[in-house]
């Protein structure tokens, strides 16, 4: 089973709208992984952000400035990613472009490229893309 990590921004946006969107991306691609036979798991940084909350006890946490917290976060995706990360699906057409998406979007594409993890996304994904061969890449 293949894992996939999605990349969006999001920071600065409520809650609800980033697992809404997690929630679109999430079954859009598990569609077409069953539609191509494939088999996968989805990646959420939601999900990483609740794990990592979970190695302090809440005052501990607490007591973190929001940078800290920040730092924290980045290193939980980032040891993900490079640890046990098939592919990235980006959730932004130009991650390159800083107006468009978020600096942790940017980090992970960087990662992305210099590991060559797989990296597909919002644009290049459509109905007939193969995810087979967005893990050859």
């Amino acid at each position: 089973m293949k894992k996939i990590y999605i990349s969006l921004p999001i920071s600065g946006r409520p809650l609800e709208e980033v697992q809404e969107e997690i929630k679109t991306i999430s079954d859009h691609l598990l569609d077409i992984a069953t539609e191509q036979g494939e088999h996968i798991q989805i990646v959420s940084p939601l999900l990483l952000a609740r794990l990592t909350q979970a190695h302090f006890e809440s005052d501990e946490w607490q007591a973190l400035s929001d940078r800290q917290q920040y730092a924290m976060y980045l290193a939980t995706d980032v040891a993900e990613i490079l640890g046990s990360i098939d592919a990235i699906y980006f959730a932004r057409t130009n991650v390159a472009l800083p107006s468009y998406t978020s600096k942790g979007m940017r980090l992970e594409y960087q990662i992305s490229k210099i590991y060559n993890i797989p990296a597909f996304g919002k644009g290049w994904c459509h109905a007939n893309f193969n995810l087979s061969r967005a893990f050859l890449k």
